[in-house]
């Protein structure tokens, strides 16, 4: 079949290509066609469209099955969807090109999305808790009655006290002085889509669920208690009536719907994806918020433009920024070009900490342990007995030091130590590890130790951080085998007592309890005066690829206290852009509830022009803040002001200025200034700047890591800097860059800058906008596109897709035969390893065109351009094992690969607008034994 197997990026150009697929893994064969009409004739198509697509595509020579197919008659989207299937084993990673099913069925548009899983920053699954199917109807609800659940002890529950958790959740944002105020959300419809939702929780026991449905099942629930990543969601953005904790959300009083994409057991396909946004357009919400993030795309792509789509007609989304940073352009969000807002994180000013209490023994002595309870992986729920006597098992060395490690990143394995002695009774056995890291066996580093020793429990720490604030218990365990049954979680100053326990005793015994109801509950509460309110170490960076901002805000999220299924206490404390993401939906919906007449555009405008630029922390491991306004591709337009954004009556008709490049810089940008009040307002107009630095590090050039912020800013021009403005009266401000931050080698290593153009008005209250603006010094065309350390010759085996590193020179021994079928594979490789190359983005390209080229002739056997643009893999592999393009001959010879990617803002019809690269030369052979071989 039909071309170069590809296994990563998705091609459009010839008429044929392999399903892409990530290094590790499954083949993508999901398409979406959008027909570019919107009449009763997409029905017609569609019904037809199956037989149409198997039949067009052999005339190309593909033998392929619709394995599955949707139709979408929506107006922002008219199409279809499908998944094929091309023969079995390898051969299924022959797949036709997007230009060839855009021929056969006369498509608009085509789109590649991920066949199965591998799209979103956090999706859990869970086998205990699968639904069973029913029917696909989706009824109103609205039975608060119905949703009542067990409660906790609420007799042993312990709070500092409940305006406590509501000055931490919502002081800062001045959602609370909103919710004083009666400005609650009222009269808006807002989604939370996630794996599942467990609208039973005693933290949304008065939410107004109107609607709940789980689109993978077609039940009318949201999957239940299986995962609480969607449970705290929901209570994040509009959690009411918790008869316990006191939690209320961000907009306790809008109207929610509580939808599941998932049925906590299988994978989500991309199709699916597509249908479910589809399903929330549909029901005409005004806020959705989608807590996952996806690869940093093109404004084409499918998942922004959908969404583009969704915001350009009275639908607003919100999705995560997502957690991969520090770094220029480790942003990962659909929303990060021209639709949707894209959120990111700061470290919250009130810390809670939530724990169950349990005990420990040692030596005649006794003593209290606090640990959080939480789910070991994504498919396995916390299962502890009501009560338990455990001994724990520290393999390290008896003294505190030992326990420092990973800070951010999951790390692999350590080794066990040696002489590390195995615990006597595994099954009464709790492990210590940390929460970034785990143990292995020394001679085998794949195997964890809970499975070697069948250890169902473990305790995770949270790791050393210079702040102290943010070395507590939370939700989340890493680096579990799927065996244990429970894990729970301390802070670092806990597990270093335990420790010092241990190796004062030898043997500490802990009494744990895994019910809410015998569980002894305490909520607190620490004051992080160190990196409160500056932006979160990992959350991630822009700039979008269209070069805007990126990230819109900054919510709250490290750390945060939200509303949990009953199973873990009603509560439960997290960290992620995940949960900040819900939290601007309900920062949204409080908008919108005041301004109903507004756009999702200006109700972004509003939440931007009003949120508070903060200062840079450079984070792990120093947590240093600087007196530099964090730079703009990390926070946006900054911590979000709920309370203003409602109640500015000066409003600003733009998100962010974009000033490009040097080569693309336009000589000035423009917003217009409009006040919607009755007095008159006078205003001064300022640069407020914020940090700078280079895009490229010599020593690393192909990673986007933490740069140096530098406090060379630019010099702008602003016009007017003083305006008075009537009731009801607008006027258009200019601005101009002057000169970029003088960085020295801004020209070879790009700079990146940025700020505010800050708007003080003579209100009482409510009077300071700031306007974000971004800039590159130097030309985008130097960035580089191809990661020259990862891009490289390699053989891939089959059939199991192994790709190995192979030297310069390679000879690739291979045996044809012409008998076989016309759907088989004419040749086999002496060791079953086929040419190919890695090829490893830096930032994606719009085009991709690649060749496999005769050395000797010069000739390209097998030519194809791909497009960067749909939901796939930076990293990826294409290999030739013989079959492709119809089987086309390929003569004995030495051979290369060579590669050409268009540059950041380069233009396709100039050839030095590409990067070349082109792999060391290796060598087709035929055996003796080969048959019917073509003279050539």
């Amino acid at each position: 079949m039909r071309c170069i197997r590809h296994l990563g990026l998705i091609f459009a150009g010839f008429t044929a290509a392999l399903v892409p697929l990530p290094i590790g893994g499954k083949p993508r064969s999901s398409y979406v066609i959008e027909y570019g009409f919107t009449t009763e004739s997409v029905r017609y198509l569609s019904e037809g469209m199956p037989l149409t697509i198997e039949d067009g595509l052999v005339e190309y020579g593909f033998y392929c099955s619709v394995t599955k197919f949707r139709e979408y008659n929506s107006n922002i989207l008219h199409g279809a969807s499908f998944s094929l299937k091309c023969g079995e084993g390898a051969i299924q990673l022959h797949q036709p090109s997007l230009d060839t099913i855009a021929i056969i069925t006369n498509a608009q548009n085509v789109w590649r999305l991920p066949s199965e899983g591998g799209l979103f920053e956090y999706q859990r699954t869970s086998k205990q808790q699968q639904l069973p199917p029913g029917e696909p109807k989706h009824p109103e609800i609205n039975e608060p009655g119905r949703r009542g659940a067990v409660q906790a002890n609420v007799d042993s529950t312990r709070i500092a006290s409940k305006a406590a958790l509501l000055r931490a959740s919502h002081e800062d944002t001045g959602v609370l002085r909103l919710h004083e105020e009666n400005v609650t959300g009222a009269n808006v419809r807002v989604a939370i889509m996630d794996a599942a939702i467990d609208v039973t929780a005693p933290g949304l026991v008065a939410t107004n669920i109107a609607y709940t449905t789980n689109l993978r099942t077609g039940a009318n629930d949201s999957a239940g208690s299986c995962d609480p990543h969607g449970t705290g969601n929901l209570g994040i953005a509009g959690g009411k009536g918790d008869p316990q904790w006191g939690y209320t959300g961000v907009a306790p009083d809008a109207t929610f719907e509580a939808i599941a994409n998932s049925d906590c057991v299988n994978p989500i396909n991309g199709d699916d994806q597509v249908n479910d946004f589809l399903h929330m357009y549909e029901r005409h919400l005004d806020i959705i918020s989608i807590p996952y993030s996806y690869e940093l795309e093109y404004p084409e792509a499918p998942w922004p433009a959908l969404i583009e789509r969704m915001f350009d007609n009275g639908t607003l989304v919100t999705t995560v920024a997502g957690n991969t940073g520090p770094g220029l352009y480790s942003i990962r969000a659909p929303t990060a070009s021209r639709g949707g807002m894209a959120i990111g994180t700061y470290d919250t000013s009130l810390v809670p900490v939530y724990t169950w209490q349990g005990n420990w023994t040692a030596g005649g002595e006794t003593g209290p342990v606090y640990y959080h309870p939480s789910d070991p992986t994504d498919t396995q729920i916390f299962d502890m007995p009501a009560q338990i006597n455990l001994t724990l098992w520290w393999p390290g060395a008896f003294d505190p030091a030992a326990l420092e490690g990973p800070q951010d990143v999951v790390s692999p394995c350590r080794p066990l130590p040696t002489g590390a002695k195995p615990p006597s009774n595994p099954a009464t056995t709790i492990l210590l590890q940390s929460r970034y890291e785990c143990w292995s066996d020394p001679d085998d580093a794949s195997l964890d130790i809970t499975t070697k020793y069948g250890i169902p429990y473990v305790m995770g720490y949270a790791p050393n951080y210079t702040v102290h604030a943010l070395s507590i218990p939370r939700m989340g365990s890493t680096n579990l085998n799927p065996s244990v049954r429970a894990a729970v979680n301390i802070g670092f100053d806990e597990a270093s007592r335990l420790v010092s326990l241990l190796a004062k005793h030898g043997r500490v015994d802990l009494s744990l309890t895994g019910d809410p109801s015998s569980a002894d509950m305490n909520l607190s509460f620490i004051p992080n005066n160190q990196t409160g309110l500056t932006p979160s170490s990992w959350t991630t960076w822009g700039p979008a690829l269209d070069t805007h901002m990126g990230v819109a805000v900054l919510g709250p999220s490290q750390y945060v206290a939200m509303p949990f299924p009953a199973r873990l206490g009603g509560l439960g404390v997290w960290a992620g852009t995940s949960f900040s993401t819900p939290y601007l939906g309900g920062v949204a919906a409080l908008v919108k509830s005041a301004h109903p007449e507004w756009s999702p555009r200006q109700i972004r405008n509003a939440i931007v022009a009003t949120a508070r630029p903060v200062d840079y922390n450079d984070g792990i491991p120093n947590f240093m803040v600087h007196a530099i306004k964090a730079p703009v591709q990390q926070q946006g337009g900054g911590r979000v002001d709920a309370w203003s954004a409602v109640r500015s009556v000066t409003t600003v008709s733009v998100t962010d200025l974009a000033f490009n490049d040097t080569d693309h810089r336009p000589p000035f940008l423009s917003f217009t200034l409009a006040n919607t009040g009755v007095e008159e307002l006078t205003y001064q107009l300022d640069h407020l700047p914020a940090g700078s630095g280079y895009v490229i590090d010599p020593a690393a050039p192909y990673t986007f890591s933490l740069p140096n912020i530098s406090d060379a800013y630019t010099n702008l021009s602003i016009t007017p800097t003083t305006l008075t403005l009537k009731g009801g009266e607008s006027a258009s401000v200019a601005v101009s860059i002057l000169s970029e931050p003088d960085l020295a080698d801004a020209a070879a290593r790009l700079s990146f800058f940025g700020g505010y153009i800050s708007v003080q008005s003579s209100a009482s209250e409510a009077n300071l906008l700031t306007v974000p603006y971004t800039g590159y010094g130097g030309s985008l065309l130097n960035l580089p596109i191809i990661d020259r350390t990862q891009t490289k010759l390699i053989g891939v085996k089959l059939p199991n897709v192994a790709f190995n590193d192979v030297e310069p020179g390679r000879i690739f021994n291979a045996t044809y035969n012409a008998s076989v079928g016309i759907d088989e594979n004419p040749i086999t490789y002496l060791d079953s390893v086929c040419p190919g190359f890695a090829f490893q983005q830096v930032v994606r390209s719009r085009l991709v065109k690649y060749s496999m080229v005769n050395t000797k002739t010069g000739e390209a056997p097998f030519h194809n351009d791909t497009v960067g643009t749909d939901a796939e893999p930076m990293t990826a592999a294409w290999f030739w094992g013989g079959s492709e393009n119809n089987r086309t001959f390929v003569p004995a010879g030495t051979y290369v690969w060579e590669v050409l990617a268009l540059r950041m803002n380069g233009d396709r019809e100039n050839p030095t607008h590409f990067e070349f690269w082109r792999s060391d030369e290796w060598s087709l052979a035929y055996s003796l034994n080969s048959t019917g071989l073509p003279t050539v």
